[in-house]
């Protein structure tokens, strides 16, 4: 099963040969069961780009919208009558000129999918009746409706085809008419059905290769997913100390937006798969990739030395040379660059002139500002966003360029801020960040950090919808936006459009971009809660880590659920060790609830009182 195939992914070449490419998002069917095949669709604009996560994590976004089967954009299994679907969408457009689902927003494409017909008018008058039967059977909305394979497709537009052709005996009639003009000459769909037909042969067999041995070894080193694993290092320097888990860090984010590379980004779950003393092959395994990225650090006075290699996951040998990178030690933030690169070139990638240049830019020159922006998002990974903050501004007063820094610094200060500060500790910060906000535009007009930055201070501060969706579009230039873009576009689905199936897509979208974010789980606990999917809510709460998820959300799906004993003694133990509006909001409503009101009202006058 392609699961991308699209115009983009169909090339010509100068001798006439059609090619199916791009099969990064191809899976044998038999893998797919189970397994969700697709997302919500991809942070792009509809006529757009193409946006894939993992393709082995459930619920993952794989696919370009405007050619999603209706199951795939549910995030649902699919088999290959979603190719049918993407080839119907194809030749639609060969033969109309246009898409046959458009929209002016994301919601409106998805809308147009699930519910819509195509407008079937604006068909060439000339189109065969049993093709346009063929594409209403391609593009049927239930899967079991529509055309089983691409073999069937073949055979019916082979009959309708030839059965227009005109026979030697008309062509040479001595009253025929006079040729029409070449763009008149023969209908559109005799004009593309060769090319069409080369399509589907190829799509068959590349597909059917996959499933020989010989070409499944062949393609042993086409990596296309890597996990990048910890590097060794011994040191007795506790500053360089960490060294070993940043530079793996900041290789991912190097690699992480190449569109035909996917790299887990699952830290924790790498270092578990490590520490258990897991194979290569078993990592490779267990995280769903091709390769893995291995390498040791080693520090000799000013020298640091990097040695990295590419460990093919299928059996665990190494593909290729291993790579050593040189660098001093005031130059320690170039490593990750450089390795980077080595990489690619190891791969054999090709990049745009833009994408190799984003790997060589380096964020600071400044060795020390280096190594407290790694020590601040350790600390801000961890939740402990004072720390964090700490950090960060002593990253910026040793490189005030640093500007990386100053997103993630806005957000160590935003979080708390949001989750339990003051009314008016809310309305200082939310006004300083704005303006700051915008300014970080200015110094990183592409940065889906400050993208996503821009869109919760207009989500929870200026309550602007139209520029929360402004922003989401704005950011589509990165094909790949950070999973904080999916998250606010995640609550802008629930809290304006109502729309639970795109809400929860789009978080699961975020949680397949950063699967470690807690924040992520927990807002989508509230989200389900919000949606009347309770026990689910509640699933999901029990299996993340009681000492770390955010226990107001869990008390206010407890009350959702009827449980207002269980509701209110995790409240009143959020208040304890922490109070904000929030929980005390929750505690009013079990009180009410409860058949306690006065006890209510006390806990709003309160509120009232501090909201002025």
């Amino acid at each position: 099963i392609h699961r991308d195939l699209k115009p983009g992914n169909i090339k010509i070449t100068p001798d006439g040969l059609v090619k199916v490419l791009d099969f990064g998002l191809a899976k044998m069917e038999q893998a797919l069961r189970g397994e969700p095949g697709a997302g919500v669709p991809p942070a792009s604009h509809p006529e757009a780009v193409t946006l894939q996560a993992e393709t082995t994590r459930p619920g993952a976004v794989l696919g370009t919208p405007a050619y999603m089967s209706p199951e795939q954009a549910r995030g649902l299994e699919v088999d290959k009558r979603t190719d049918v679907w993407a080839f119907g969408c194809c030749l639609y457009e060969c033969l109309a000129g246009a898409k046959p689902f458009r929209g002016d927003t994301i919601s409106d494409l998805m809308a147009e999918v699930l519910r819509s017909d195509p407008n079937w008018s604006a068909l060439p008058a000339e189109t065969p009746r049993e093709v346009v039967t063929l594409l209403r059977r391609c593009l049927e909305k239930e899967p079991r409706r529509r055309l089983s394979s691409l073999g069937d497709i073949a055979i019916l537009l082979e009959d309708s085809t030839q059965s227009r052709q005109p026979s030697s005996s008309a062509s040479a009639a001595p009253e025929a008419k006079p040729p029409p003009e070449p763009a008149e000459r023969s209908s559109p769909l005799l004009r593309v059905a060769p090319w069409i037909a080369v399509l589907l042969l190829g799509l068959g067999l590349a597909v059917s290769l996959m499933r020989h041995p010989a070409a499944s070894a062949a393609r042993a080193s086409q990596i296309r997913s890597l996990a990048v694993l910890p590097f060794t290092f011994e040191t007795q320097d506790p500053k360089l100390s960490g060294l070993g888990k940043w530079i793996p860090a900041e290789i991912r984010s190097k690699l992480g937006p190449l569109q035909n590379l996917q790299v887990v980004n699952s830290p924790a779950r790498i270092e578990q798969l490590v520490q258990q003393k897991k194979s290569e092959v078993d990592i490779a395994r267990e995280l769903g990739v091709d390769g893995l990225v291995m390498g040791e650090l080693h520090g000799q006075g000013e020298t640091m030395s990097a040695y990295v290699w590419v460990v093919d996951g299928a059996t665990g040998r190494a593909l290729g040379k291993q790579r050593e990178i040189v660098a001093s030690a005031s130059k320690v933030s170039e490593i990750p660059n450089l390795v980077a690169l080595a990489i690619v070139d190891e791969l054999k990638l090709q990049l745009s002139t833009s994408e190799r240049a984003e790997i060589q830019a380096a964020e600071t020159q400044n060795a020390e500002a280096f190594l407290a922006y790694q020590k601040g998002r350790d600390f801000f990974s961890s939740r402990r966003y004072d720390q964090a903050s700490v950090e960060f501004r002593r990253a910026l007063q040793l490189d005030a360029n640093f500007t990386r820094v100053r997103t993630l610094l806005a957000s160590s200060e935003l979080i708390p801020i949001a989750f339990g500060g003051t009314t008016n500790e809310m309305a200082a910060t939310f006004k300083r960040l704005s303006n700051e906000a915008e300014r970080f535009r200015a110094q990183r007009p592409d940065d889906p950090a400050v993208a996503g930055l821009r869109m919760w201070i207009a989500m929870l501060y200026e309550r602007d919808w139209k520029k929360v969706s402004a922003v989401f579009w704005e950011s589509q230039r990165n094909p790949k936006p950070e999973s904080w873009v999916w998250n606010a576009m995640s609550w802008y689905y629930t809290l304006i459009e109502g729309h639970p199936e795109l809400a929860l897509n789009a978080r699961r979208q975020a949680i397949a971009m950063d699967p470690e974010n807690l924040l992520w789980q927990i807002d989508r606990g509230h989200q389900l809660t919000r949606f009347g999917q309770v026990d689910e809510a509640m699933r999901l709460f029990r299996s993340l880590p009681p000492e770390k998820i955010l226990l107001e959300d869990y008390s206010f799906t407890l009350l959702r659920a009827g449980d207002l004993t269980g509701a209110k003694e995790l409240a009143t133990r959020v208040l304890a060790g922490r109070p904000n509006p929030g929980t005390q909001c929750a505690l009013a409503a079990i009180h009410a609830k409860s058949g306690a009101p006065d006890e209510a009202r006390k806990i709003l006058r309160e509120l009232e009182a501090q909201a002025e």
